[in-house]
């Protein structure tokens, strides 16, 4: 994927530590930090995340507290000392009990899932902001293939047309398109996009994904963005030029 260069008055990129084991869900979460001046490293252990601090020594983390079994919290326990580590932590909708408790373990922020792209984003800059006193660039749009999509005003460009989508849609195309050429499944949409514990009527994924390409002009008889992988999922197709 393609970005426009961001420049900060600070380091030229900010190192982002990114800890989560839900891989669709964190492939959106380095997907939308191409928005911003940001060196993004991905562990999915706690062992791993403590290795990577020590070694990347980054700016901020955004950490899933339900990583590793649950022992993702533990990383935000361990911020003391010289090295300050600012944390946004990621919870699931609903659990204001642990959502306290992240809190009152020091983390910085909290982003509750399904997350969208955009909060994230401006989350992660003003974080950045406030802890360091520099200001980072939103960079606007990137490029998938041959979509320029644009997260602040959810708008999508294809060819010289644009199309403006709403912010279910705007998650809907993210979720896919950040993880280009894998199978993402129905379940797997609707935990990431309504959350696990949400009740719905069985055609809602494909309602929202048929809306999505009529946006993008997507002929569901020659997929040229969204294709349809029978009895599996949606498979995101980068067009290029």
């Amino acid at each position: 994927m393609a970005r426009e260069r961001a420049t900060t008055s600070g380091p030229e990129h900010f190192r982002v530590l990114v800890v989560m084991d839900d891989h669709p869900l964190t492939q959106v979460v380095a997907f939308a930090l191409n928005h911003g001046a940001y060196d993004v490293r991905i562990e999915r252990t706690l062992a791993d995340a403590r290795r990577a601090v020590a070694e990347l020594r980054p700016h901020l983390a955004v950490v899933d507290v339900d990583a590793d079994g649950g022992r993702g919290m533990e990383l935000v326990d361990e911020r003391s000392g010289e090295q300050r580590l600012p944390v946004i932590a990621l919870t699931r909708r609903g659990e204001l009990t642990k959502d306290l408790a992240v809190l009152d373990r020091g983390a910085d922020d909290i982003l509750t899932v399904p997350l969208r792209p955009s909060e994230l984003v401006v989350r992660v800059h003003a974080l950045i902001r406030r802890v360091y006193g520099e200001r980072t660039h939103i960079v606007p749009v990137v490029q998938v293939g041959d979509l320029r999509i644009d997260i602040l005003n959810r708008r999508v460009q294809v060819g010289a047309a644009e199309i403006h989508l709403t912010s279910l849609e705007q998650a809907l195309l993210y979720l896919l398109a950040a993880n280009s050429g894998s199978v993402v499944t129905r379940e797997v949409i609707l935990d990431a996009l309504w959350g696990t514990d949400f009740v719905t009527e069985t055609n809602l994924v494909e309602r929202h994904i048929r809306a999505l390409r009529v946006k993008l002009r997507d002929d569901f008889r020659k997929n040229r963005y969204i294709q349809t992988v029978r009895g599996e999922g949606y498979r995101f197709i980068a067009q290029s030029g």
